[in-house]
């Protein structure tokens, strides 16, 4: 219980010192499209934000195409045939709408009678609760519609939709992974356990996907822990031990 007290604790305090960094202007954490952290360092030892040209270049066509009257599925099929650089790995309708939104040029009315909850913070959680269960992205989707957490347009949620939503919400954090993974293993949580308490804080493998008790055997290896790099045990004890009730957070 101790440690688990020392994991939320050095959460909240890594929490506020990026919100006071963020506060003197200090860039921390993924960068919004169009800037990206250069090899200069500054006098402080942080890693200058510069501006990527292509990617500007990019933003300022996207304010034309919307001058233009062009819609946003157009711009987007129009920004994949220009060869643009696209966020992650293609350009999609929800990115073209968070550029347009981040510049001002886009908001959107809500209409809604359903008494559908549209909150993008509820319903990542929900997602991620979900994920920790190793549902697919399709019994996410069913679950999320009859729960009434709806996606910002429609009644449905689709499985490519609820993939987007959980790769725009989930991180790959190395440093803070493995704080926690680390506080979680002294406070004797198994494998399987901690894999469900960092998907919880939206947090992913590397190459993305879930965490499996493997991820976790080899961050605590990499973090050189000698109470489980030296251990031996029996495959039999390992099997009991991953099969332990997960403990919920508070």
């Amino acid at each position: 219980m101790l440690a688990q007290g020392e994991v939320s604790q050095t959460s909240e305090r890594t929490l506020h010192a990026m919100r006071a960094l963020k506060a003197q202007g200090v860039a921390c954490g993924a960068l919004q499209y169009g800037k990206e952290y250069s090899a200069k360092l500054d006098a402080k030892g942080r890693r200058i934000v510069v501006e990527n040209p292509a990617k500007m270049a990019t933003i300022a066509r996207i304010k034309e195409l919307h001058a233009q009257g062009k819609g946003i599925l157009t711009i987007s099929n129009l920004l994949t045939t220009e060869g643009r650089p696209p966020p992650r790995k293609s350009w999609n309708c929800d990115a073209v709408r968070r550029i347009l939104t981040r510049e001002g040029l886009y908001s959107r009315k809500q209409w809604d009678r359903s008494n559908a909850i549209r909150d993008p913070d509820a319903i990542t959680r929900r997602i991620a609760e979900l994920r920790a269960q190793n549902l697919s992205y399709q019994e996410i989707g069913k679950l999320l519609t009859a729960e009434r957490l709806m996606p910002e347009v429609g009644s449905k949620w689709y499985p490519q939709t609820v993939k987007d939503r959980w790769h725009c919400a989930s991180t790959y954090d190395q440093g803070k992974t493995l704080e926690l993974v680390v506080g979680y293993r002294r406070a004797n949580y198994s494998l399987r356990q901690i894999a469900h308490e960092l998907t919880l804080r939206g947090l992913t493998p590397k190459r993305g996907g879930t965490w499996h008790p493997n991820h976790i055997r080899e961050l605590l290896l990499l973090a050189q822990i000698p109470s489980y790099a030296n251990e031996e045990r029996s495959p039999a004890l390992t099997m009991a031990a991953e099969k332990q009730p997960i403990k919920k957070s508070r």
